[in-house]
């Protein structure tokens, strides 16, 4: 009977052992913020299956009453891994970024992270933006900034949310930032149809130190129109395989700026591949950039999976424009008469006119159908019976295809084992006259 006894004696013990907990103190810090009003506790040692709210009255684990740091003693499996997080009173996750985690050992020692501190918020004060607009020329516009994200916030000229004077074109947005911080900052017209950027030149900033004293740009005056003249826009589209929808010009000279699908280009009749418009300006600094397409997309023209992965880069003519392209950079500041822009190639900052006449490019050339699939015929014109040769090179600048001899004013140019993509083909003469085109094998 003791026998009998003692056996169950241990298998109690033994049980009481296989299902023992170790106690872990987890805390929840706002002490910085103040701002949570009862901090609850959930993890993956009780499955995620409860919430149970922490304490901040110096019982149950937490050490000081009233310092909101919020405490709850959990209680964990010995020798395993979990995570955990928190949420407020109203059910909001507090936790940024991964979840901390601890580990138990079999002892119940504890490593790992216990303990989450919610970052200090900075304390954010209002900022007054204005855009004035001399020209009388704004129907409504918004203003944005890095300080909210860049999200558009209507802009006021009726007196009201901060404006001074109702109808004075100055537009004010009264805007909330936060101190210790530095901004950037635009507006766009929104009686266009849609965003149309206001800002000539590099966004405007602001900063505000510690305190929240404010320093920098608040305020932007767009340029007074004086005389509008005609310039006109040329670009060589001669290594490009042009869009079915045309040549576009766009940029902030325009009323409404960056309208990609307004200035269509005509060919140029005295210069074959160039494309020219003609439109008035007042005399300015401005951006713009050629599209090929009436939807000129920065994005899309940066995939590396388009025909044309790269339309424009920044050169002597060019500057950055904030989402990862480039525009042109157009000065136009001493305008007092009709004006004509060099003719620059599509993708660069060259002119177009002086590098044909250097190197004796030729000139009505064609590859009809490109892109194409099986093959292309090549058209070319040959007066004086020259010999030609085609040269096709890779991206990369890798010769894949060469054939010499070539006599007549055509040639018919197959797939054969060249694989799909965007190629850069050279025709030729004897008398080292050429031209360089993009071609499409689908």
């Amino acid at each position: 009977m003791k026998r009998n006894l003692l056996l169950i004696a241990f298998g109690v013990l033994l049980s009481l052992s296989l299902n023992a907990q170790c106690p872990v103190t987890l805390q929840l810090d706002d002490s910085a913020n103040k701002a949570v009003l009862q901090a609850s506790f959930k993890g993956s040692y009780n499955g995620w299956a409860t919430t149970v709210p922490g304490y901040d009255d110096g019982t149950n684990g937490d050490a000081v009453a009233g310092d909101h740091i919020w405490s709850l003693v959990v209680d964990a499996a010995p020798s395993a891994s979990f995570e955990w997080g928190a949420v407020n009173e109203n059910d909001q996750w507090l936790l940024i970024g991964n979840n901390p985690s601890f580990t138990t050992d079999a002892a119940c020692g504890v490593t790992g992270q216990t303990i989450y501190v919610i970052p200090a918020v900075k304390t954010k004060v209002d900022v007054t933006l204005t855009v004035i607009d001399p020209n009388n020329d704004y129907g409504s516009i918004s203003i944005k900034g890095a300080y909210n994200g860049w999200s558009s916030e209507v802009a006021y000229d009726d007196g009201t949310n901060g404006d001074a004077v109702a109808g004075d074109h100055v537009w004010t947005r009264v805007v909330q930032a936060e101190v210790d911080g530095a901004y950037e900052w635009g507006a766009e017209r929104t009686d266009c149809g849609g965003g149309s950027w206001i800002i000539q030149g590099p966004n405007k900033k602001f900063s505000l130190d510690a305190g929240g004293a404010v320093s920098g740009e608040t305020s932007y005056s767009s340029p007074l129109q004086g005389t509008k003249y005609n310039v006109i826009f040329r670009v060589d589209m001669s290594n490009e395989i042009v869009n079915s929808t045309g040549v576009h010009v766009a940029g902030n000279f325009q009323k409404c700026a960056w309208t990609k699908n307004v200035l269509k280009m005509e060919p140029d009749p005295n210069h074959a591949g160039v494309y020219t418009i003609t439109t008035q300006i007042a005399a300015g600094k401005y951006a713009y950039k050629y599209f090929n397409g009436d939807g000129g997309d920065d994005f899309a023209e940066a995939n590396s999976n388009s025909p044309d992965p790269l339309v424009f880069v920044t050169d002597s003519c060019g500057e950055a424009n904030g989402i990862g392209q480039s525009n042109r950079t157009l000065d136009l500041t001493g305008l007092s008469k009709d004006t004509v822009l060099n003719a620059y190639f599509f993708e660069s900052c060259d002119a177009s006119l002086v590098k044909t006449k250097d190197l004796n490019v030729l000139n009505g050339v064609s590859f009809s159908p490109n892109p194409f699939s099986q093959s292309t015929l090549v058209k070319f014109e040959n007066a004086n019976n020259d010999v030609f040769s085609i040269t096709l090179s890779s991206v990369t600048g890798a010769n894949v295809y060469n054939v010499d001899g070539i006599q007549g004013n055509s040639y018919l140019l197959d797939k054969a084992d060249l694989k799909s993509g965007l190629y850069f083909a050279t025709l030729k003469n004897q008398k080292g006259e050429f031209v360089t085109k993009k071609l499409v094998i689908e």
